[in-house]
């Protein structure tokens, strides 16, 4: 089943919402329920089967060796998406 069409997303989010269409990729200026964590979003859209993925962009995130303190961010900003 494919996922929404490149038009799909920009009648979405607005056509003066969306900064810049490059090939596969559109640069929205928010996502529908945005992260504090995140001021860029890019949304790429194959034409061959629609939405494929959407990236969030931010600075980044010290941790020690392990990586645990960016898996636990990781988790909290999931939970805070799926909270909204």
């Amino acid at each position: 089943m494919p996922g929404m069409t490149r038009e799909e997303i920009v009648d979405a989010v607005g056509d003066r919402n969306v900064i810049e269409r490059k090939g596969d990729v559109l640069l929205p200026k928010s996502a529908p329920n945005p992260s504090d964590e995140f001021p860029v979003y890019l949304v790429l859209v194959p034409d061959s089967g629609g939405l494929a993925k959407v990236a969030g962009l931010g600075p980044i995130i010290e941790c020690g060796g392990t990586g645990a303190f960016r898996a636990r961010r990781k988790c909290q900003i999931q939970r805070s998406a799926h909270s909204r």
